[in-house]
């Protein structure tokens, strides 16, 4: 059973910004990680987006056994033939090393890449309960894991399969990023572009941004 002040949503790799302002609608108090689902493809699942001189960055974690559609999510294994840790960090590094508030926020977030996570699922979840502390949204919002799966639940929000990379009816709030004045604002980021591009005032852009 779901509250109708929860969100039900699929644990994600540093979420868009579409995923954390879910969160800043004043009626909701708990986050459900759906714990029970299959894994898919095409999602935001073991892959994220930031910028960089040239436009939009994908950064995408590798898994053991190639996407198992039919893999039961917190079964879903990091694979680490290549250093994809050391990748990824240096691609955020070299994004987002000028960014206001690099030297603030990137000792929150550098243990990511230099840990060793067996699990998908237990990466992401890690993540974001991070991002929830950064944001100040523990102090607000509970998160938990659902008990089961279930297809259709009549209270609470579902918001599974809703952020996705090929869909976005996501209005963000615009503000300054980094590489702007090249590649124009780039909507609907990682959120590691606002914090570190915003710091403080991301909570107030996320209040401002909205699904249609």
């Amino acid at each position: 059973m779901h509250s109708q002040n929860s969100i039900l949503i699929e644990a994600q790799y540093f979420p868009p910004i579409s995923y954390f302002s879910l969160f800043y609608h004043p009626t909701f108090d708990t986050l459900i990680l759906e714990a029970h689902e299959n894994y898919q493809k095409g999602s935001y699942r073991n892959r994220c987006h930031i910028t960089n001189s040239t436009g939009m960055q994908v950064l995408s974690v590798p898994l053991l056994k190639g996407k198992n559609q039919k893999q039961p999510i917190r079964d879903v294994r990091i694979a680490y033939d290549q250093d994809w840790q050391k990748q990824h960090w240096q691609s955020i590094r070299t994004a987002y090393g000028s960014a206001p508030f690099w030297d603030y926020y990137a000792p929150m977030l550098e243990p990511f890449f230099t840990k060793k996570y067996d699990y998908l699922f237990d990466l992401n979840g890690q993540i974001i309960d991070t991002i929830f502390k950064i944001l100040k949204l523990h102090k607000s919002i509970n998160i938990t894991l659902s008990n089961d799966y279930e297809l259709n639940i009549t209270d609470g929000w579902d918001y599974r399969h809703i952020i996705l990379p090929r869909k976005n009816s996501f209005q963000g709030e615009k503000y300054a990023q980094i590489f702007q004045e090249k590649t124009g604002f780039l909507p609907n980021l990682s959120i590691l572009d606002l914090i570190l591009c915003t710091g403080t005032q991301a909570g107030e852009i996320l209040k401002k941004s909205t699904f249609q």
